[in-house]
């Protein structure tokens, strides 16, 4: 299992945790492939700005190991109607952008708790 995240701290050996923001795609695919790794599940915080979510959603679909992603969208489960508010276009915008792709995804939504 790997997290992205932004320190860039591992939490145990089973998970690789690496730091992403500012990172092109070409050097995410790398890291990808490297590591193989599977599945990314994407932790990126409320602030990070789309486009890092979109590029590791590139990466991973250009990835030849990476089949699937689960991204940052662990508050609640936006509608398109809701598209006004800027943490929900941000969340809407990652699942558009998966599922034009081919990867396996899923979303998980505790609430907002897990924003904080």
């Amino acid at each position: 299992m790997n997290i992205v995240s932004q320190t860039g701290h591992p939490l145990q050996s089973i998970v690789l945790y690496f730091w992403q923001l500012h990172r092109s795609v070409e050097d995410l695919i790398s890291i990808l492939e490297e590591n193989k790794v599977d599945t990314v599940i994407s932790a990126l915080g409320g602030l990070a700005p789309p486009e890092a979510e979109k590029a590791l959603i590139h990466a991973a679909e250009a990835s030849s190991v990476t089949r699937r992603f689960i991204p940052s969208v662990s508050g609640i489960k936006y509608r398109r109607d809701q598209a006004w508010f800027p943490a929900a276009q941000a969340k809407l915008a990652a699942m558009a952008e998966l599922e034009g792709t081919s990867l396996e995804r899923t979303i998980i939504c505790n609430g907002f708790f897990l924003d904080y």
